[in-house]
């Protein structure tokens, strides 16, 4: 005989191992192919003292500096610290930046995701007959593949919806930017004035003490009444009151400026400010120009998220139009029966014979309406934005003028009372008076300032006009490149 014929018991054992084989193989290639995550674990201690411990000398902080300014600080820490720089701290430091390119890097991820093949599936089903023939297998085995394939272009919208929800997570991060950049930018106003505030408050109560006590040396020489001095001597009781008020909203001014920063209220400790209340920026007329306002209604990072979540919208309702063609389903099987090798081809498809995803297409066309609605709204706030933001900053700058030529006005008044005094045709009291009033003009001065720069800064965010300090990802995490 030319082959010897394999006995019953060794087929069975050849089809035990290779059963045994094909597992093995299957989850040997399923288990090396695995990725793998190590744990994340927070500290809350750790965290909480980074955070305590942050500071403007930081080196990390220099680091960022340098590689966002092109150059490094020279000093380090800076003679002075300007709006740029603060706004570059803030950038470095607060937390919700970092939340939000988090939240740029999951829509990121999952534009991988979208993009990914299903993976075929195989199915193995081995049977053994208690009541076989003598002298047959009692061994049955089937193994199908099941190889999908999509049909109609849905990988292709699907990877295209993601990327837009991945540039709308894109201009989240600008959005969140440029509002930080608003707060520091409202926050410094606030703590330069304060200051300049409690500056004024000290000088107008120098000059209340003193005409108290000149009105008190007339009233002991009886020159004056009591009727006079008694409503000084309220002023310079209110005087002081105003001082201790203006000192505390120099500490309240300077813990907002330390919250829109990120870092504790300590790191501002004698911090030296660069930035002017009588100052207009440069571009500041640009920046109220025709031009600018269409700039703002096409381009800023609001409106550039709506458009993309918008497009989003749209590539989902053709993947819902596409899922009425149904996908395939291919694959070779083979079956081990009782001793006989059978192989065969396996095609299947959906039949869409209940529902065409109907459902599904109605939801994504309301949908797409919902997100268009919301995006002209939206274009309409930012024009009621921007208008209200321009007229705020035309009254304060008219106000603004008014209270420079009162100040001028009074120190005029101030100098020709000075050369009266010298030639002995007023007392002291008299320009004493006059440097109370031209105080009150300053203080007018300084709110009409304040309120400018205030205008100012919300005409910027209103506007967003391009600003290189803004571009590139946000600071590190607020547990670790924060620390000192």
């Amino acid at each position: 005989m030319l082959f010897r014929p394999v006995d019953l018991p060794d087929r069975n054992t050849a089809m035990t191992r290779l059963h045994g084989a094909v597992l093995l193989a299957l989850g040997s290639l399923l288990l090396g192919a695995c990725r793998h995550a190590p744990p994340l674990a927070l500290a809350p201690g750790q965290s909480a003292a980074a955070l305590e411990g942050r500071s403007l000398a930081s080196p990390g902080l220099q680091r960022f500096l340098s590689a966002r300014l092109g150059r490094p600080p020279d000093p380090w820490p800076p003679a002075s610290w300007r709006l740029r720089e603060l706004t570059l701290v803030a950038l470095y430091y607060r937390p919700e930046l970092r939340v939000a390119g988090a939240t740029a890097a999951v829509a990121r991820a999952h534009v991988r995701r979208a993009a990914q093949r299903p993976n075929p599936s195989v199915s193995v089903l081995p049977q053994w007959v208690s009541n076989a023939a003598s002298g047959i297998s009692p061994w049955l085995a089937a193994a199908q593949l099941d190889w999908p394939i999509e049909t109609a272009g849905k990988r292709g919208y699907r990877r295209a919806a993601a990327q837009e929800r991945a540039e709308a997570a894109e201009q989240a991060v600008r959005r969140v930017q440029w509002r930080v950049r608003g707060e520091v930018h409202t926050a410094l106003v606030g703590l330069v004035a304060a200051d300049a505030h409690a500056a004024l408050a000290a000088r107008v109560r120098e000059s209340e003490r003193e005409e108290l006590d000149l009105l008190e040396r007339r009233l002991a020489q009886g020159a004056v009444s009591e009727a006079v001095v008694a409503p000084q001597r309220l002023s310079w009781v209110q005087a002081r009151a105003d001082q201790a008020t203006a000192r505390r909203r120099v500490l309240e001014a300077r813990a907002r400026l330390a919250a829109a920063l990120g870092v504790p209220g300590r790191a501002l400790a004698d911090l030296p400010l660069a930035f002017r209340l009588d100052a207009a920026p440069e571009g500041l007329e640009a920046l109220s120009s025709r031009d600018a306002r269409r700039a703002a209604l096409l381009g800023r990072s609001d409106l550039r998220e709506a458009l993309a979540r918008y497009g989003a919208a749209e590539q989902d309702l053709r993947l819902e139009l596409a899922k009425q063609v149904p996908d395939l389903h291919f694959g070779p099987a083979y079956e081990f029966d009782q001793g006989s090798n059978k192989w065969g081809i396996t095609l299947s498809l959906e039949l869409p014979l209940l529902n065409r995803n109907d459902g599904g297409i109605d939801e994504a066309i309301a949908r797409r309406a919902e997100v268009a609605a919301g995006f002209e709204a939206l274009q309409a706030q930012v024009i009621a934005q921007v208008e209200s933001a321009s007229a705020a900053l035309e009254g304060s700058r008219r106000e603004l003028e008014q209270a420079r030529s009162l100040v001028e006005a009074q120190r005029q008044r101030r100098a020709l009372l000075e050369a009266a005094l010298a030639s002995g045709a007023v007392d002291r009291l008299a320009l004493v008076g006059a440097e109370l009033a031209l105080q009150r003009a300053e203080g007018l001065r300084l709110d009409a300032q304040e309120r400018f720069q205030r205008a100012i800064a919300q005409l910027e965010q209103a506007v967003e006009p391009p600003l290189s300090l803004l571009d590139g990802e946000a600071g590190p995490d607020p547990a670790g490149g924060g620390s000192p």
